[in-house]
């Protein structure tokens, strides 16, 4: 079990959701660790879902729970 998790919240449902592609691809390079929890919830235009992704090092051995109907912008 990882000791700590980064958690990140990426509201990319706008004109910023290609930068919210950007920055996961960035996050996969490092990925998650036997430390490290890299943990994303994700909302962009190419879908009406948002998800949560736990990050693998270069997408390999991610976990990914798709969250139907999410809001990202309202709290």
């Amino acid at each position: 079990m990882a000791a700590w998790t980064f958690m990140v919240y990426m509201a990319g449902f706008n004109n910023l959701s290609e930068f919210a592609t950007k920055d996961l691809e960035e996050m996969r390079r490092i990925g998650s660790t036997d430390d490290v929890n890299v943990v994303v919830f994700l909302k962009q235009l190419d879908s009406t879902s948002a998800r949560y992704v736990v990050v693998g090092q270069h997408g390999r051995g991610e976990r990914v729970e798709v969250v139907a109907d999410a809001d990202s912008g309202n709290p």
